[in-house]
C-alpha cells in the first residue's frame, strides 16, 4: 500500500494523471483487505493521500473512489476521535457522492452511498455532542454499539472518551 502511495506521488509530480489513477486504484484494491480493525488505522495516511492526490489532480473518472477513499479516512479519523476531523472527511465524501460524472448530467444527486453516510454522519453528530446523552433510546443503543464495536476491537481506552462515556453504567441502573 504504501508503495502504492509513493508512486501515486511520482506520478503527480510527473503531471501523469492517469497514472496516478491508476495507483489510486491499485492501493484501494490491496488496501481494502486491510480496512478491519487495528490494519485500517495503519492505512489511515495512505488512503488520505491518495484522495488528496486524486483531488488535486482533479480526477473525474474515479469519483466513485474517492468517496470511498474519504469515507474510509473519516472512519480512521472517527476510530481516534478526531470528530472535527472526521466529519470534514465526511462532507468532502458526501459533496462527491452527489456530483456528476463528467458528461452525465442524468446521475446528478443519484447518492449511490447515502445510507452508509448518513448512519455515519448520524453517529459522528451523537458523538460530537460531548456533553449531552441522547434522550432518544435508539441514539443510546447506537452509542452504547459504537462503544461495544470499538472495545471487541481492542481500542476500549477510547472508547471510553468518545462522549457517552456514561452512558454503558446509566443503561445499566
Amino acid at each position: 500500500v504504501a508503495l502504492c502511495e509513493q508512486c501515486a506521488m511520482a506520478a503527480k509530480r510527473l503531471g501523469e494523471t492517469a497514472l496516478v489513477e491508476e495507483a489510486a486504484a491499485v492501493m484501494w484494491n490491496l488496501g481494502r483487505e486491510l480496512l478491519t480493525g487495528r490494519e485500517r488505522l495503519r492505512i489511515h495516511g495512505s488512503l488520505q493521500k491518495c484522495a488528496d492526490l486524486l483531488e488535486e489532480v482533479q480526477s473525474t473518472r474515479l469519483v466513485r473512489l474517492r468517496v470511498q477513499l474519504h469515507m474510509e479516512a473519516a472512519r480512521c479519523e472517527v476510530a481516534q476521535d478526531l470528530l472535527t476531523r472526521g466529519a470534514a472527511e465526511l462532507e468532502r465524501a458526501r459533496a462527491l457522492d452527489c456530483a456528476a460524472p463528467e458528461g452525465d448530467p442524468g446521475e446528478a444527486g443519484q447518492r449511490c452511498l447515502e445510507e452508509v453516510m448518513e448512519e455515519q454522519h448520524h453517529l459522528l453528530r451523537l458523538k460530537l455532542s460531548l456533553y449531552e446523552e441522547p434522550e432518544d433510546p435508539a441514539d443510546q443503543v447506537a452509542l452504547l454499539l459504537d462503544q461495544v464495536r470499538r472495545q471487541e476491537r481492542g481500542d476500549g481506552a477510547a472508547a471510553a472518551g468518545a462522549g457517552g462515556g456514561g452512558l454503558a453504567l446509566s443503561m445499566l441502573a
